[in-house]
């Protein structure tokens, strides 16, 4: 369209009056006004009109006005309080879902027995019968394993978690002289001791403890797979060494100690330098053990060839000495009657050699 008519540009009159037609528009009307006098006479003419508005028109127009600005700051609000609510709703929920530890005093234990092989069993449960045990941990300190429960803070969101959990620890040969519940320090729940006197679990226990959904197995079986697992190639990689070592759990049961690597030439070998004295009538009973844990280390280092260890004590003369022993592949032959490295084939026949041992 070439050229904008007066007809069009009456018609847009009153939308370009009351303000409600597009920038476009405006233009068009605005150009237009300024060349054509007679649809500027139509312009001025109608845009006095308001001058005869009725009083009625008025007040409705008014209202509706009003009715309209009432409505947008309503939904303002409603959209403001709809955001503050998702926000509560939403922080409620995460809250709800976070964890707490169950206090001791909320906390029951029973059917405490020994398993066949010697591992102490038990089942740790909330002492409600329904609050959900969510979340499981323990950790050692000092020859005291410490256990921890936590649950939701609102019950309903561990309503589907079992309130039992069934533990099994081995105790020999870990250093582990006592186990308790511990929520924080002082609040503690006593489970055993090196002198409780602790029953042999019937058939029936057995089976309820095993067979419970949520089982911590820090028993015989347990220990022993993870020794497998840290089985070592090459004797000088001291970081692997020291792994095995620990699961081991020589530093728990006879004390801490550095290492010394010997790997210029064969037969390559290992030391333990124990740092804390051994009393003279310890000493015995504290080279036989460590005669045992020598086998295991020459069974699970591929290349080892000697195991040495040293400790300071008293001789006879009351003077301090350090004394060393060496335990060699000809000595771990004759202890176990065969080549010892057979036996970490598999977990089976490292079963086996531990059991020759007493270990584990």
């Amino acid at each position: 369209m070439d050229r904008i008519t007066c007809d069009i540009i009456r018609d847009l009159l009153p939308l370009y009056i009351d303000e409600v037609c597009s920038a476009g528009s405006r233009a068009l009307v605005e150009g237009h006004l300024q060349n054509c006098p007679a649809c500027k006479a139509e312009y001025e003419t109608i845009s006095k009109r308001e001058f005869f508005y009725d009083a009625r028109e008025r007040k409705v127009l008014d209202r509706l006005s009003k009715r309209w600005k009432q409505s947008r700051r309503k939904m303002l609000f409603v959209g403001a309080a709809a955001a503050l609510l998702a926000a509560l709703l939403i922080g409620l929920i995460a809250f709800g879902c976070s964890m707490k530890v169950i206090p001791a005093e909320e906390i029951a234990v029973s059917s405490l027995s020994r398993l066949g092989n010697g591992d102490l069993a038990f089942i740790l449960q909330s002492a409600d019968g329904k609050t959900g045990l969510r979340e499981l941990s323990h950790y050692e300190m000092d020859g005291t394993l410490y256990l921890t429960a936590a649950t939701t803070r609102f019950p309903l969101f561990s309503a589907s978690e079992s309130a039992q959990s069934g533990w099994i620890v081995h105790t020999k040969d870990t250093g582990i002289k006592q186990i308790c519940y511990q929520e924080q320090p002082g609040s503690q729940l006593p489970i055993w001791d090196v002198n409780s006197q602790v029953k042999l679990a019937d058939p029936q226990t057995q089976r309820q403890i095993k067979g419970l959904e949520k089982l911590e197995d820090l028993g015989s079986n347990a220990l022993l797979k993870d020794i497998f697992q840290k089985r070592v190639t090459y004797i000088g990689a001291a970081p692997k060494d020291m792994e095995l070592l620990g699961a081991l759990r020589i530093e728990t049961v006879l004390g801490s100690f550095s290492i010394r690597l010997t790997t210029s030439s064969e037969p390559y070998g290992i030391i333990l330098d124990f740092k804390k004295p051994v009393a003279p009538a310890d000493c015995k009973a504290f080279d036989a053990k460590m005669r045992a844990y020598a086998v295991l280390i020459l069974a699970l280092i591929d290349n080892g060839g000697t195991v040495g260890w040293t400790y300071q004590s008293t001789a006879p003369d009351g003077k301090e000495t350090e004394l060393t022993r060496v335990f060699t592949l000809a000595d771990a032959k004759a202890f176990v009657g065969g080549d010892v490295k057979r036996f970490a084939a598999n977990e089976a026949s490292l079963r086996e050699l531990c059991d020759r041992l007493g270990l584990f």
